[in-house]
């Protein structure tokens, strides 16, 4: 009777453990084959960029994530473009040298997703919304995704509300993001 006992109370158990690793958020790796990208006015895109994603489709409001990058890898085709841009009035990159975004929400949106967050950038905190898609093996039908599971992303920032005073610099930038991941 015992043993029976036992056995009942390690099954509820192995259940209620089976049933909330189901419930978790996932998480996912980037591959080497993203694009974080400036795309209007200055055609820019940081080459070293690393990100903690835990991200749940069903239910968004358990996901964070968060991303680093670094401000050096700065890549706009022409080295003297390179060096303005990590100049103490572009991205200060000696002085600050990462870019970093930290969620402190993740809702589903009619379109996609919506991350709400902080973006840091040289030293000034900002909340930003970025709105983005996912495309898992669930739902692979978007176009032009290169790889089934994907983050993709594009939102608008103020660069003089983070102190990038440089001459030349839009008013207003636009960030578009690629982000295939794995388990």
């Amino acid at each position: 009777m015992r043993k029976i006992k036992t056995l009942i109370a390690a099954s509820v158990i192995l259940l209620m453990a089976s049933a909330f690793t189901f419930l978790r958020p996932e998480k996912w790796i980037v591959k080497s084959n993203y694009s974080i990208k400036i795309t209007n006015g200055l055609h820019a895109e940081f080459k070293t960029f690393k990100a903690g994603i835990v991200f749940d489709e069903e239910h968004p409001e358990k996901s964070v994530l968060t991303a680093t990058i670094d401000a050096a890898s700065i890549e706009t085709g022409k080295p003297l473009m390179n060096e303005h841009a990590k100049e103490k009035d572009g991205l200060d990159a000696a002085k600050y040298p990462y870019i970093t975004f930290a969620s402190t929400n993740v809702s589903k949106t009619m379109e996609g997703y919506i991350a709400t967050g902080n973006l840091t950038l040289k030293d000034v905190t900002r909340e930003v919304k970025i709105p983005f898609y996912f495309s898992s093996t669930k739902n692979s039908n978007r176009f032009p995704f290169p790889d089934k599971e994907t983050f993709a992303g594009k939102f608008a920032i103020k660069p003089k509300e983070f102190n990038v005073t440089r001459q030349g610099v839009p008013d207003e930038i636009v960030i578009e993001l690629l982000i295939p991941v794995i388990h």
